[in-house]
């Protein structure tokens, strides 16, 4: 097997894709949960 070398800014937008992808899905469950609970679901209750 040969080096496998790759630039650094490959690396670093592959990070800023994954923190992009972290953020949304974590501001889709807060979407979620806040919905739920200020319609009162018991599921919303639980999971939270």
């Amino acid at each position: 097997m040969g080096e496998r070398n790759v630039d650094p800014g490959v690396v670093q937008g592959r990070l800023f894709q994954n923190a992009w992808n972290l953020a949304v899905f974590a501001l889709v469950a807060l979407v979620v949960a806040i919905m739920m609970n200020w319609r009162n679901s018991h599921t919303g209750y639980w999971i939270n």
